[in-house]
């Protein structure tokens, strides 16, 4: 299985979507939506004038992903900063990943695991989750996969699916139990498919994938594996891909498999990176 799964709270999914559809892989209509560029003048007016909180994230996401011109993390750390101290939830969470990771500010764990820990007791569950995930891996804090599942647990029943996606893998590697249980696990990535989510639809294809908790099925896996890339999750692209190249549980067509393994590989992904280097000479 893969490691926890740690969402980054500005992750651009449209790129590995577009990919994708533009080859040929997934229905066209992946290629029709356009986002309508923000507008910087009046962003900056509504957040420095106004002192519109929701806005100021706004301009801090879009300096972050430099989404009308050059990056600028640094400022965009700022505002954020000042938006966390007035009670902006959303700002403190990005914040505190940005300290976590030390993008455009010095990075600090102890802090970020503060204001994950902060918002949480106000009920924040994005935040219970983050903080659940320092937790598990001792990272800034003392390690506690006892607390960490409780955290993740009472995130997947307020349908956060995040939660529930890091909570089977817990149960998959036997964290925080006496012994493994992948069909507890199998549940769990079910519910946040169910819900929508792509990491989620990955990880159940992946026990169809390997008969893990239940019944073998490549067919089911490849089907998972198509709604999870679709959803953004580059993953699950390269795995169906692999299966593509091999003809697990579909007709083979090694040229459209390699090329999603490619995509896979481009967009960061590990496994697909690993895979494509076995198979290039095929």
């Amino acid at each position: 299985m893969l490691e926890h799964y740690k969402a980054n709270p500005w992750k651009q999914r449209s790129s590995i979507i577009l990919l994708a559809a533009s080859i040929g892989l997934f229905s066209p209509s992946l290629l029709a939506t356009t986002v309508k560029p923000p507008n910087m003048d009046v962003l900056v007016e509504q957040c420095e004038k106004k002192k519109d909180l929701d806005a100021c994230f706004e301009l801090a996401r879009v300096l972050e992903i430099g989404a009308t011109g050059p990056k600028n993390s640094v400022r965009a750390s700022q505002i954020l900063e000042r938006a966390c101290q007035n009670g902006h939830r959303e700002s403190c969470n990005v914040l505190a990943y940005k300290l976590a990771q030390g993008i455009g500010t010095e990075k600090n764990l102890q802090r970020a695991v503060s204001l994950y820990e902060s918002q949480c007791e106000q009920n924040d569950i994005e935040a219970c989750v983050q903080f659940a995930l320092h937790l598990e891996a001792g990272d800034g804090i003392i390690k506690d996969q006892i607390r960490a599942n409780a955290l993740f647990q009472k995130a997947c029943e307020k349908e956060n699916w995040l939660g529930c996606v890091n909570l089977g893998m817990a149960f998959s590697s036997g964290a925080g139990a006496e012994a493994p249980d992948n069909g507890k696990a199998r549940s769990l990535y079910t519910k946040a498919c169910d819900g929508g989510d792509a990491t989620g639809c990955m990880m159940l294809g992946m026990c169809h994938d390997h008969g893990q908790g239940g019944t073998l099925d490549h067919k089911e896996a490849n089907r998972l594996y198509i709604l999870a890339c679709e959803g953004g999750e580059i993953g699950a692209c390269g795995m169906y891909g692999f299966n593509l190249f091999h003809g697990r549980g579909i007709e083979k067509d090694r040229e459209k498999g390699k090329k999603l393994l490619h995509i896979g590989c481009k967009e960061g992904d590990a496994w697909s990176c690993k895979k494509l280097r076995k198979i290039r000479f095929q």
